[in-house]
């Protein structure tokens, strides 16, 4: 039902609402937990049928998340306006965040583990989240500290908050 609420550029609202304003409902976290609930449902089911429906929303998400991505290649809410929020702790940073980016690449990954999504997959994506692994480590790694950091603005740097959650998606990244 959710799915069919799915907005002119692909994107979930954050909220079950027909009225999907302001943007930044447009939760990328949220999205890209939709694809993984799609997943799960075939993985644990084996019913790929049920799902096929969901097929082309899942690539809309996957398409309205690589929409918002800057020219460093890597996913930014100042593009489009979008949110990078995953919990009610720590305020996810406006602008580049590691867990949105790092979701992003294990969630593509995770797709092509499957059947259901070979012929949607296009090799272009899946290149483009090998150089997003790298862009990752390059931005919000910390040498210094062994550490990735959550993220920050590119006019401000880098928050020095470094959240279990955020290096956890860099590991399963």
């Amino acid at each position: 039902e959710h799915a069919l609420a799915q907005n002119e550029k692909g994107g979930l609202g954050g909220y079950n609402s027909s009225d999907l304003t302001p943007e930044w409902l447009y939760m990328m976290s949220y999205n890209l937990m939709f694809v993984h609930m799609v997943c799960d449902y075939i993985l644990y089911t084996g019913r790929e049928e049920d799902v096929l429906p969901l097929k082309d929303t899942v690539m809309k998400i996957i398409g309205f998340v690589l929409d918002n991505m800057n020219d460093r290649g890597v996913f930014d809410t100042t593009v489009n306006d979008c949110s990078n929020y995953w919990d009610w702790g720590y305020a996810e940073p406006g602008g580049e965040s590691l867990k949105t980016n790092a979701y992003l690449i294990y969630t593509v990954e995770r797709m092509a583990q499957m059947d259901f999504f070979k012929d949607v997959l296009s090799e272009k994506l899946l290149n483009d989240m090998a150089k997003l692994k790298l862009k990752c480590r390059e931005i919000f790694y910390d040498e210094s500290r062994g550490v990735f950091l959550d993220g920050g603005k590119r006019e401000t740097g880098l928050d020095p908050l470094s959240t279990q959650g955020a290096n956890a998606y860099a590991v399963i990244s």
